[in-house]
C-alpha cells in the first residue's frame, strides 16, 4: 500500500504564526506515516531547515506575476498526484 501524499501550500516559510502552524502539522503528519511536501512562492525561509531535517521536500515557485504564479502552481498541484492539498492563508487558498 502506498503512502498518502499531502501538499502543504503557503506563501512563505517565515516565522509567522500560520506558517509555524502548518509546519507543525506537516511534522506530525510525517511522524504518523504521510508523505508531505511544501509549495511556497515567496523567498522567506526561516522554517525551511526544520522541514529539510525531517526529509520534507520544499518546492519553490520563482517570484513572478500573479497569473504566472497561479499557472505554475496549478501545474505542480495537478502533476504531483497528491491525495490532499492543504492551503494556509487567503492568497494560497485562493490559488489552490
Amino acid at each position: 500500500m502506498s503512502r498518502s501524499r499531502i501538499l502543504c501550500v503557503t506563501d512563505d516559510l517565515g516565522s509567522g504564526g500560520a506558517q509555524r502552524q502548518l509546519v507543525e502539522i506537516a511534522l506530525f503528519l510525517c511522524q504518523i506515516g504521510y508523505d508531505v511536501e511544501f509549495l511556497v512562492y515567496k523567498p522567506e525561509n526561516s522554517l525551511e531547515p526544520i522541514l529539510r531535517q525531517q526529509g520534507i521536500k520544499v518546492i519553490r515557485v520563482p517570484l513572478c506575476g500573479f497569473f504566472s504564479r497561479i499557472y505554475r502552481m496549478w501545474k505542480i498541484i495537478r502533476g504531483g498526484n497528491y491525495n490532499l492539498v492543504v492551503a494556509f492563508r487567503r492568497t494560497p487558498a485562493f490559488i489552490c
